[in-house]
């Protein structure tokens, strides 16, 4: 499992999506929230990340903010990440 410390969603096409990369992934959780623990983003698709909006497709501002994944893989096994990322324009 490999998340990038930090992204850029400034539309330039590069590095514009916060994503999980990884293999052998059989369900997928990930959440992203703001420093006071208010969830910014939800997905249940490992390819489907984080463009930097909040719920209501506002921009959210230069920062840090937590992640957490859980996830399963093709055995059973249950891995859980947590982390912190940092949102660049």
């Amino acid at each position: 499992m490999y998340t990038p410390n930090a992204f850029t969603p400034n539309g330039d096409g590069d590095n514009d999506v916060f994503l999980a990369i990884g293999k052998g992934v059989d369900s997928f959780e990930m959440q992203v929230f703001d420093r006071w623990g208010g969830i910014f983003f939800e997905s249940s698709d490992i390819e489907y990340g984080w463009n930097g909006l909040d719920a209501s497709d506002n921009s959210v501002g230069i920062g840090r903010y937590m992640y957490h994944i859980s996830l399963y893989d093709y055995n059973g096994k249950h891995w859980v990440y947590n982390g912190e990322l940092k949102l660049m324009r």
